[in-house]
């Protein structure tokens, strides 16, 4: 079996690992079969489509609805020279930035200026986590999907995966990780595994 020495967590002693690395723009998960230091992938998926800019998409539109029960997009306030109109480009800066708090916090608020049937006024903006999770539980499923469907692709079952190694900015969102640990059905994620690790896994990808 094989295990990495170095000074952060090491890959335990298994057989049967699972990769699941999703960033900013796509998810990628591959399964591999690990044993006396070789490395045999045994199937790969993704979703060329799914990351975390889709998540901030999804926030966007929450926020926007938000915004449009009371205002217009994108109608300028000068009364309110301090605080940032709520245009699309800055609710597109400020769910990128609560989607990172949310992780932390059960609520996010934020404001911006539009202008109402009563005049100019500061909007405030609400994201708690589980308003979150639950307007972008389609992006979560498809994340959760993909999975199913690399393991199909390898002819296995999650009862065969022996440990979860997360890559990717978008794997710190608290909720994919529960989804995705309960889904798999592993006692705990492997978060610091060295990177140096995933681009040795990634060039054996490449050239299985």
């Amino acid at each position: 079996m094989w295990t990495h020495q170095t000074g952060k967590a090491p890959l335990l002693p298994v057989s049967t690992v699972m990769v699941y690395d999703i960033g900013g723009g796509t998810l990628d998960v591959s399964i591999l079969y690990v044993q006396k230091g070789s490395i045999e992938v045994v199937a790969n998926g993704g979703d060329n489509d799914l990351g975390g800019t889709d998540f901030d998409t999804c926030i966007v539109e929450d926020l926007t609805k938000q915004v449009l029960s009371v205002a217009a997009v994108d109608d300028t306030c000068d009364d309110f020279l301090t605080t940032e109109p709520c245009a699309p480009h800055v609710l597109a800066q400020l769910a990128e930035e609560m989607k990172v708090q949310v992780s932390s916090s059960d609520t996010v608020t934020r404001t911006c200026a539009a202008r109402t049937k009563k005049g100019c006024a500061e909007l405030e903006l609400i994201l708690t986590k589980k308003r979150f999770e639950k307007v972008c539980g389609y992006l979560f499923e498809r994340a959760l999907n993909t999975v199913d469907d690399t393991l199909i692709n390898g002819m296995l079952t999650k009862s065969d995966v022996d440990e979860v190694v997360l890559v990717g900015g978008t794997s710190r969102i608290p909720h994919m990780r529960d989804l995705l640990r309960k889904s798999v059905g592993v006692a705990k994620l492997n978060v610091e595994i060295d990177p140096d690790v995933m681009v040795a896994i990634g060039a054996a990808s490449i050239l299985d």
